[in-house]
C-alpha cells in the first residue's frame, strides 16, 4: 500500500509527477505510446533496443518471466507486439462525466487566463524533458479556454476511439472504465483477466485498499 499512496496523491496538478511512469520504469523511449516514434521496428530491432537501454528493474521482471505493462493510446499495433496479452479500457457513456473530470484536473492548469498543458510539462516529468525540447511541445494552448473544453474534454477524441466499435475491431479482452470505478465490477473483471491470461490471483484485500485509496482521491 505504500507504493500506492506514494505514486497516487490528492494533488492533481502534481498527479503527472506521481503516478507510476513506465518510461522511468523501463526507459524504452526509443518506442512511443502514442506518437509513431518506433512502430516500424522488428521484432530483433526492439529486443536489440530493450537490451540497450531497459533498465536493470526492466531485464530483472524479464528474467522473472513477470509481465511488462505498457501504456498504449494507438489503434495500431507493432509486429513485436504480437503475441503480448491485450487488454482494452474503453470509455463507456457511463463514465464521460468521470473521464471530462479527471481529465481536465490532472493534465490542464489555467494560468493567465491561458489553458496549460501540463502534460507538456517537464518540471512533472523529468525523463519526457529532452522529447519536450526536441519536438517544441507547447506549454501554452492558443484556444480560449471554453474552446479549448468542448475540443480537447468535453468532445475528446478518446470517447470515439476507445469506444465498443474500436473493440469490436480489434477484438481484444475489454474493460469498460466504468467498471473499473465500481469495485464490485473491478474484482469480477480482475477475476475474468486472471483465468483468460493465466495468471496468478492477485490478492483481493489488496485491490479493495488500493481501489479505495485512488477512489476517493477523486471523490
Amino acid at each position: 500500500m505504500e507504493y500506492i499512496e506514494n505514486h497516487f496523491q490528492r494533488n492533481f496538478k502534481k498527479w503527472i509527477a506521481n503516478e507510476p511512469n513506465h518510461v522511468n520504469a523501463w526507459n524504452l523511449h526509443f518506442l512511443s505510446s502514442k506518437y509513431p516514434r518506433g512502430d516500424n521496428l522488428s521484432t530483433k530491432e526492439f529486443i536489440e533496443q530493450c537490451n540497450t537501454h531497459g533498465t536493470d528493474h526492466f531485464k530483472q521482471t524479464i528474467a522473472e518471466n513477470k509481465l511488462i505493462l505498457l501504456p498504449w493510446h494507438k489503434t495500431t499495433f507493432p509486429g513485436f507486439f504480437e503475441k503480448s496479452k491485450k487488454i482494452t479500457i474503453l470509455i463507456d457513456t457511463d463514465s464521460f462525466e468521470w473521464f471530462d473530470r479527471a481529465l481536465w484536473n490532472k493534465h490542464y492548469a489555467i494560468e493567465d487566463d491561458k489553458v496549460v498543458l501540463l502534460i507538456h510539462d517537464w518540471r512533472l516529468n523529468q525523463s519526457m524533458k529532452k522529447y519536450f525540447q526536441l519536438y517544441n511541445n507547447p506549454y501554452y494552448s492558443n484556444d480560449p479556454i471554453d474552446v479549448f473544453y468542448d475540443k480537447h474534454i468535453k468532445n475528446n477524441p478518446d470517447k470515439q476511439l476507445f469506444s465498443n466499435t474500436f473493440n469490436e475491431r480489434l477484438n481484444n479482452l475489454h474493460v469498460n472504465l466504468s467498471d473499473i470505478l465500481c469495485l464490485n465490477s473491478l474484482l469480477e473483471k480482475i477475476k475474468l483477466l486472471e483465468n483468460t491470461f493465466d495468471l496468478l490471483p492477485i490478492d483481493q484485500d489488496f485491490i479493495e485498499q488500493s481501489h479505495n485509496h485512488w477512489y476517493n482521491l477523486h471523490a
